[in-house]
């Protein structure tokens, strides 16, 4: 695909559901440009979503629905674009590098399939790539397989089968860093992170992701 007008205009609306719908295949080659700029709008795909996009000005999907709808016999594919940073609020942010989210994913209707793959190098990071999106919902009767892969999404709506709960990783909407609770996010906060590093079931885990990490450090300096 080469480029997807972000409207409002021939392709789009300023209604809820407007946007694009796709039979088959989507590809979005390293130049593509695919920017849907509103939250009202949707993106259904029935095949493979290919987002071999390197170009971060020119692909967003951050405020949109992306339905991966399965209408295609057989398992769809969602390519993975988000360097990993971590579970912070910054992997939501199209503005930050390498970042990619997506605001809505949907699995499903029906017996949906989607393999979660990440076969091409977005960012060109040598850690591999995550799953970031706003709101996570898998419809009944469909299927998510993640396929060893991270996801980070602030809410999940969960009516269908995830292969892997585990690497699925809530992320609070807003990190609270004043760890023990005198009313600022100062060293103080920091310390007790270091302090509790490893550690779960901690109030130091301030990104909610089951364990006390460098990912919390991160959180805390960027909220001092």
């Amino acid at each position: 695909i080469g480029e997807v007008d972000p409207g409002p205009g021939f392709r789009g609306g300023t209604e809820p559901g407007d946007g694009l719908s796709i039979a088959g295949d989507l590809r979005v080659g390293p130049a593509g440009r695919l920017a849907f700029g509103e939250s009202l709008w949707r993106l259904d795909v029935a095949g493979d979503a290919q987002l071999e996009c390197t170009w971060q000005n020119g692909f967003d999907l951050s405020g949109c629905t992306l339905a991966m709808n399965g209408l295609q016999v057989g398992a769809a594919s969602l390519e993975v674009c988000s360097a990993d940073i971590g579970a912070l609020p910054e992997g939501f942010d199209a503005e930050t590098i390498d970042a990619f989210p997506i605001g809505r994913l949907e699995v499903g209707p029906n017996q949906a399939v989607i393999d979660l793959v990440d076969t091409f190098g977005n960012t060109g990071r040598s850690n591999g790539e995550a799953l970031y999106a706003g709101v996570l919902e898998i419809l009944p009767g469909a299927t998510l397989r993640t396929n060893g892969i991270t996801v980070y999404t602030h809410e999940l709506i969960m009516n269908g089968i995830i292969d892997d709960d585990a690497n699925i990783i809530i992320v609070p909407d807003v990190l609270n860093g004043d760890v023990n609770g005198d009313g600022v996010t100062d060293v103080t906060d920091l310390l007790i992170v270091l302090a509790e590093w490893g550690s779960s079931g901690s109030s130091a885990d301030v990104t909610g992701d089951g364990i006390v990490n460098v990912d919390d450090v991160l959180a805390v300096i960027s909220l001092m």
